[in-house]
């Protein structure tokens, strides 16, 4: 990937202009992280920890434990080993407690060789005996198992397995079902979250979380838990995509345009799926860009 120059920041700012009242601070802080990535894939190290700072200073609290990671793997590069020290044990903060990445990673071998090698052992030691509150856990086992029957109801569509209308409608009855009921559970559960604390939620719980919801019938829920969704984004405790995503399936079901180009229907009058109409479609490969799809 290139590096961003003046004509990308000057495409970000027409597209940020352009939006209508979307989630413009959500694109800015993700522009912001893909920024010093981009950079790194240059080789550039210096310039990437300047981004990196930069975007520590702005976007406080609007990070997780990918960015803080690959922050401290530049730090390292550079020869900064106080800030690669802050942003790794930030890292381990923000849940990113595997430490066989922290002891294989060629970047931060310069931190390992440190004065800081036993503290941040320390710190992976501490993190790993953490567990998730007892209600997360119970929660987490069942979004595993809701998420399990929401995707197998659905790769009976996907992998061709319906030959005939009677397959069919079993399709459609099941689907129904299983998005109904994991709708009451989904429910449930997102009253017992306390939504201003994230730190004990795991990635995978996240994801769980999020395919359900996605596919979920309640329209007014997937409107009311799209602000949750990002601060998840925004805490790397989901894809960039996954804001994406539940974003333009919200808007094609109100009959909207879409943003980010993920939402596809079938003609049957041609009997070929098609993508749903998109806002501002000139934008439409930069936007894709920064929420990494």
């Amino acid at each position: 990937m290139k590096q961003c120059g003046l004509f990308s920041f000057i495409i970000f700012v027409l597209i940020f202009l352009a939006k209508p009242i979307f989630s413009q601070q959500l694109d800015s802080i993700l522009y912001s992280r893909y920024l010093p990535d981009s950079t790194v894939r240059t080789k550039n190290y210096l310039k990437a920890y300047e981004l990196y700072i930069n975007h520590f200073k702005k976007y406080p609290n609007c990070s997780g434990g990918f960015t803080y990671f690959n922050a401290a793997c530049v730090a390292s590069k550079v020869n900064h080993l106080d800030s690669a020290q802050f942003f790794l044990l930030h890292a381990i903060a923000s849940g990113s407690d595997d430490k066989k990445s922290y002891l294989e990673d060629s970047d931060l071998e310069s931190l390992r060789q440190s004065k800081y090698n036993i503290e941040i052992l320390n710190a992976y030691s501490d993190a790993q005996k953490n567990q998730m509150p007892i209600n997360l856990m119970y929660m987490d086992s069942m979004l595993k198992v809701m998420a399990y029957f929401d995707q197998e109801v659905r790769v009976g569509l996907s992998t061709n397995r319906i030959k005939d209308s009677t397959a069919f409608l079993s399709f459609i009855l099941n689907s129904k079902l299983i998005d109904s009921t994991n709708g009451v559970l989904l429910k449930i559960f997102l009253n017992r979250i306390d939504k201003d604390y994230y730190i004990d939620l795991s990635n995978d719980f996240c994801f769980n979380l999020f395919l359900i919801l996605q596919h979920s019938n309640d329209q007014s829920l997937q409107c009311e838990m799209l602000s949750f969704v990002e601060k998840l984004v925004v805490l790397e405790k989901l894809p960039n995509s996954s804001y994406a995503l539940l974003f333009d399936r919200i808007e094609s079901r109100k009959n909207n345009k879409q943003l980010y180009g993920t939402q596809i229907k079938y003609n049957f009058n041609t009997n070929k799926n098609e993508l749903i109409p998109i806002y501002n479609i000139e934008g439409i490969n930069f936007r894709r860009k920064i929420f990494m799809m």
